[in-house]
Order: C-alpha cells, then sequence, then structure tokens
C-alpha cells in the first residue's frame, strides 16, 4: 500500500520545528505553516551551531552589571544558576520590562553616535524595551531548536552619577510552532509564544506571580538608537541632579546671607545701647567732685603744723587723689566708651555691608536694618556729647584741685603745692 505521507513535507523540512495538525502537500506548506515564515518549503538544509554574537553596546558603555543595583530595582527573583552575572543582566531586564521592577530616576553619561548595524542573515533579533533597560535577544533557528545570544543595558547608579552598564550571555532554547522557550541562564526557562513579529515571555515574579513581558522584533540599529537613548536618558538625569544641586546650593547660601545679616542687624541693635558707659563716665565726674571739695575743705586749714596740711594733706588731695580720678578713672572709662563707639560703628558698616551684598544677590532687604543703623549713628553722636561734657567738668575739676593745692601753702610754706595742672583727659570724637 502506497505511503500516506509520501510526498508530503513536514515544518522540519522549512526549517521550523512545528508540527502540523493534518499532512501537508507540496507548496501548501509555505502558506499553512506559519512557522515557516513565508519561507520555501524543500529538503531541509545542513546546519551548524552558530557562533556565538559578539556584543553591539556603543563604545561608551563600560561598566560591568552591578547586582546590588538590580535588586534596588526590584530586579531579584528566584535563584541563578548561571557562573557569571551576566545571567543577573537578564532578570533585571525581563522584570522591568515585565512591569515588576520599580523605576529611578537616574543621570547621564553621554554617548557618541555609532554606525548603523545590518542585519545577519538567519537570525531572529528581538528587542525588549523598558523605562530603564533594553534587552536584545539573537539566535538561529535549527529545526527547532534556538541558540545565540542576549544583550542587556540599563541605567545603574544614582545621578549625578548615572550611567549605562551593559552585559551579555548565551541563549538556548526550543521553539515549537509558536511555543517558545528560552534558557537565559536562570534556575528554570522562560516560556511564551511567538507570533509573527511579536514575541511574548512569561516571566515569574518575586512575589510568585507571573506577567507577561513583550519584545518585538527589530534591528541592531534599533538596539543600537536604544542604548543610546539609555546614554542621553543618564545625562539628562545627572545633569539635572547637578542643576537642583546647584539651586540647593544657591537657595542654601542665600538662607544663610539672610540669616548671618539678620544676626547682624540683632547685634548692631544690642550694641546701640551705651547708656553702661555713660552711666560711669557720669559717675565719675561726680566722684571728681566730691573729692574736689574734700581739697578745698583741707585747704581751709592752711599751712598746718610744719606746712603739714599744705605739702602732703592738701597735696595728695589734688595731685593724688583728683589726680587718679581724671587720669586714670575717667580717662579709662572714656576709652572703655570709646572702643564701645568703635564696635558700634563697625556693626554699622557690616549691617550696610549686608543689606548691599543682598540687593546684588536679588534678595529682600533685612527688615529694620534702615531703623537699626539710624538708630545707632544717633545713639554715637549722643554718646560723643554726653561723654565730653563729663570729660569737661572732671577736666575743670583737676585743673582747680590744682589750683588750691599751689595757694594754701603762704609764708614759709609757700611753694609746696603740686604746680601747674596737667593735661586733662581728651575729647571723645
Amino acid at each position: 500500500m502506497e505511503d500516506a505521507n509520501q510526498g508530503r513535507r513536514s515544518c522540519a523540512d522549512c526549517g521550523q520545528h512545528r508540527r502540523p495538525a493534518r499532512p501537508i502537500h507540496g507548496e501548501e506548506c509555505s502558506q499553512a505553516i506559519s512557522g515557516c515564515h513565508g519561507r520555501p518549503c524543500g529538503p531541509k538544509a545542513e546546519r551548524t551551531a552558530i557562533d556565538i554574537l559578539s556584543v553591539r553596546v556603543p563604545a561608551h558603555i563600560v561598566s560591568g552589571y552591578d547586582p546590588a543595583s538590580a535588586k534596588e530595582r526590584g530586579n531579584g527573583w528566584g535563584e541563578r544558576v548561571m557562573s557569571r552575572p551576566a545571567a543577573l543582566a537578564v532578570v533585571g531586564a525581563l522584570l522591568l520590562l515585565a512591569g515588576c521592577g520599580t523605576t529611578t530616576s537616574f543621570t547621564s553619561s553621554s554617548s557618541s553616535s555609532s554606525p548603523a548595524a545590518g542585519a545577519e542573515p538567519g537570525v531572529s533579533t528581538y528587542l525588549c524595551s523598558g523605562s530603564t533597560s533594553d534587552e536584545l535577544l539573537q539566535w538561529r533557528d535549527d529545526s527547532g531548536d534556538l541558540n545565540g545570544t542576549y544583550e542587556f543595558a540599563q541605567l545603574s547608579g544614582q545621578a549625578p552619577s548615572e550611567q549605562v552598564s551593559s552585559n551579555s550571555g548565551e541563549l538556548s532554547g526550543t521553539l515549537d510552532g509558536t511555543a517558545i522557550t528560552l534558557n537565559i541562564g536562570l534556575s528554570q526557562p522562560l516560556y511564551g509564544s511567538l507570533s509573527g513579529s511579536q514575541l511574548s515571555l512569561n516571566v515569574p515574579q518575586s512575589d510568585g506571580t507571573i506577567q507577561a513581558s513583550t519584545c518585538n522584533q527589530s534591528s541592531l540599529s534599533d538596539w543600537n538608537s536604544k542604548v543610546a537613548a539609555l546614554g542621553s536618558q543618564a545625562s539628562g538625569d545627572n545633569q539635572g541632579a547637578n542643576q537642583a544641586a546647584a539651586a540647593q546650593a544657591s537657595a542654601s547660601a542665600s538662607a544663610s546671607q539672610e540669616s548671618s545679616a539678620h544676626d547682624d542687624v540683632s547685634t548692631l541693635t544690642h550694641d546701640t545701647n551705651l547708656s553702661g558707659d555713660l552711666g560711669q563716665l557720669g559717675s565719675d565726674a561726680q566722684a571728681t567732685d566730691r573729692d574736689l571739695g574734700t581739697t578745698r575743705s583741707d585747704a581751709a586749714n592752711g599751712n598746718g603744723d610744719q606746712c603739714i596740711n599744705a605739702s602732703t594733706t592738701v597735696y595728695n588731695d589734688a595731685a593724688t587723689t583728683v589726680y587718679n580720678d581724671v587720669l586714670t578713672t575717667v580717662y579709662n572709662d572714656a576709652n572703655t566708651l570709646a572702643n564701645d563707639i568703635a564696635t558700634l560703628r563697625k556693626d554699622i558698616g557690616t549691617v550696610q555691608s549686608d543689606q548691599t551684598a543682598l540687593s546684588s544677590a536679588g534678595l529682600s532687604g533685612t527688615p529694620g536694618a534702615g531703623a537699626a543703623v539710624s538708630a545707632a549713628q544717633s545713639a554715637i553722636a549722643s554718646a560723643i556729647t554726653t561723654a565730653n561734657a563729663d570729660i569737661d567738668h572732671a577736666n575743670r575739676d583737676l585743673s582747680a584741685a590744682y589750683a588750691v593745692a599751689d595757694s594754701v601753702g603762704t609764708g614759709q610754706c609757700a611753694g609746696d603745692g603740686p604746680g601747674n595742672s596737667p593735661s586733662g583727659v581728651n575729647h571723645l570724637s
């Protein structure tokens, strides 16, 4: 009996490992068997194992895959069995593409343009794209046995040090009709379907669920464009992060500048109070008044026994007590006030400089700064007037005391006085 299968051809004859549901004769094969993808049916051609495809990542991608970074992006799921980190890269890519991985903002590394890559005859190319990663799957089909490579690129690191990391590894699998199985170094193969230009893979998630990841038939030029886009995204992220950092630094500097100006106004307001210095000088002048009175009282006793009253008591009243009242106490307290006035003037200059700097930086002036400067200037003028009046008062007491002491000695006691009065305390200015 004639063999019923004589003259019939299976999908295997087309190079696609798919078994037809019914016998197909002759030229019907290429039309009825979708796995043949429109190729003429005929005797199965001899095929050899595919050479490992070279990585086609632009030259600027030089960093290695970082498993820790992938884990942070939500890429970890299940045990890996590949002997190198490349397998982990695939897991990260598929998880991201399936929507499991978290999306993070990253920075940029500039990418150089690369020449367009041409298609390789007999190689199927699929591109799986995500927001922060892309995966290139390439294989040759040897009667349903798939052999090839994957290439993976993703954003890694954090802006402003974000960059594109890449890795690659071997791919194997099977294709039976539209059912596809891919081994990419994981603890279990990935199952899915291949329908025309679309590849769908069921990707296990870390929570035990399975989500579909879709890849589309593409070209090496598309892959290079995707990797370049990741580089541009990293560049944009890095630039944005640097700009944000600069803006934050500027805002911080402005806040610090405003705070410093406010503190300077507070210092000026505090230093404007010179009442303590003025009160002390007023008290010093009253002390010279009292000691001048003592000098006059003692002088009323005349020469005294052996001129002791004129040459010693009254002399010391004028040349020691009143002298020290004026040239030590008043002098020192006037000098203290002069120093405080100098500090206040410096405070005024600081506040004025602060306001000029704030205006130059486009910032608002410190509230109350102008009023504080005016109040300080008025306080200085008033303090100088009051202090100089007290200084004049003390200097007059000094001159009067010396005059009394010089006039008390008469007769044989004449000339026992202190002589001419020394110069008193200078005015403040």
